[in-house]
């Protein structure tokens, strides 16, 4: 994974395992990829450039309760959380446009399959 550091499946799935009834959102950004420290954020200061986000929600009923099952789930998410940024960082200057997408409300096994196409 060439912008995510592996998930650090320990903290999550005690998270997980703490909040039985809470669905799992994970967030991916773009435009700090560079950044090594709080100073070279600081540095940046007002930003010059949007920072893009993506939020995925996932119901508690198709989040794996088996512990190899989960971390299985969790690397899947990292690579496809990885990818989007990749494709997001790629992308030609000015491709950005107004910033704003349409967002449709997949089915709820679309949210969950980390190996299903990037929108």
């Amino acid at each position: 994974m060439a912008n995510v550091l592996p998930p650090r499946h320990g903290g999550v799935m005690a998270a997980i395992r703490n909040a039985p009834d809470a669905d799992v959102v994970f967030v991916a950004h773009t435009l700090f990829e560079d950044v090594g420290s709080i100073g070279q954020l600081w540095q940046r200061i007002p930003l010059k450039e949007p920072v893009l986000a993506r939020f995925w929600r996932i119901p508690v009923s198709e989040v794996p309760e088996d512990s190899e099952d989960l971390i299985a789930w969790l690397y899947g998410w990292w690579s496809r959380i990885d990818a989007w940024i990749s494709d997001k960082v790629t992308e030609p200057e000015g491709v950005v446009g107004d910033l704003t997408e349409e967002i449709a409300t997949p089915g709820s096994s679309e949210l969950s399959d980390p190996s299903s196409p990037l929108p």
